[in-house]
């Protein structure tokens, strides 16, 4: 058995990652977001390291928000408390896997252009430069336990309950010139994860993501979601209308398990089952 130390295991990946963790024998320590807001988080945080032996720390835990322009909040949840738990992992000799984000890209492949993508990338370097950390730069990660995202949930949960569950919606409506992303299921990043904190060196930045973008409209076809298409006037400025993983930049030893079109069926039976008795 393992002591791992997770941030953010209450939200959509750290939940899922935790429940992989224990369900292999393993012990896990948890820092919430309340943890990390506390006035005394630094000696909180300490304290899980100096009485307990860590083995490893998978840092989830984040402002995942990204129209989020609270720049005090932003900085010290992603960067500040980033930095923090990487100079604690260095004293106790920790190796650590940090959820990055593929918005560290940007729109054009070459710098973050918001907020939330500057914090990620800020902390991404620091972490790296200590040589301390895996980055995992996610692309757009989707599947079972996503709700708690709120508004940052996927197009396809968000489709499904306002179409199925509440009854709301009675159309989709797309951006036209149909964008496409880079899905990756949530099964697929916990796998990664758990290769990344036992094989992979340190001091290193990979992708996480299929390599093969899709389109909007493929969920809601699945899905069997009408849709049509908004105004061109409606696309907000620098809309990103392409994302993909580049195969060269993926993590070794890992791969996605399954085909995004299977992944795809497999959500749509999984919220099936979920909200059976409320559609």
């Amino acid at each position: 058995m393992r002591n791992y130390l997770i941030t953010g295991s209450n939200g959509f990946i750290g939940r899922n990652l935790k429940r992989s963790l224990v369900s292999s024998g393993n012990s896990v320590f948890s820092f919430e977001e309340e943890d990390a807001l506390s006035h005394d988080w630094q000696d909180r945080l300490r304290k899980v390291f100096e009485n307990n032996k860590i083995h490893g720390v998978f840092h989830v835990g984040a402002c995942s928000d990204t129209l989020n322009q609270d720049v005090n909040y932003m900085m010290f949840l992603n960067y500040e408390f980033s930095k923090y738990l990487g100079n604690l992992c260095m004293e106790h000799r920790v190796k650590m896997v940090y959820s990055s984000s593929a918005a560290c890209y940007g729109t054009d492949g070459e710098k973050p252009a918001n907020l939330y993508a500057w914090s990620k990338y800020a902390a991404e370097c620091f972490l790296h430069g200590m040589g301390i950390a895996v980055c995992l730069r996610y692309f757009n990660v989707f599947g079972p336990g996503e709700q708690d995202k709120g508004r940052m949930s996927s197009v396809a949960y968000q489709a499904y309950y306002k179409y199925y569950v509440e009854k709301s919606m009675k159309v989709m409506e797309l951006f036209p010139k149909k964008p496409r992303r880079d899905f990756i299921h949530v099964d697929d990043v916990v796998t990664a994860n758990l290769i990344a904190m036992i094989g992979v060196k340190a001091g290193t930045t990979w992708d996480i993501g299929t390599g093969t973008p899709c389109y909007f409209e493929d969920f809601m076809t699945t899905f069997n979601i009408p849709f049509t298409y908004t105004g061109p006037e409606m696309i907000p400025e620098g809309y990103q209308f392409l994302t993909c993983a580049d195969v060269n930049k993926r993590l070794p030893g890992w791969e996605p398990e399954k085909e995004i079109k299977n992944r795809i069926k497999d959500y749509k039976e999984s919220l099936d089952l979920e909200f059976k008795n409320k559609k």
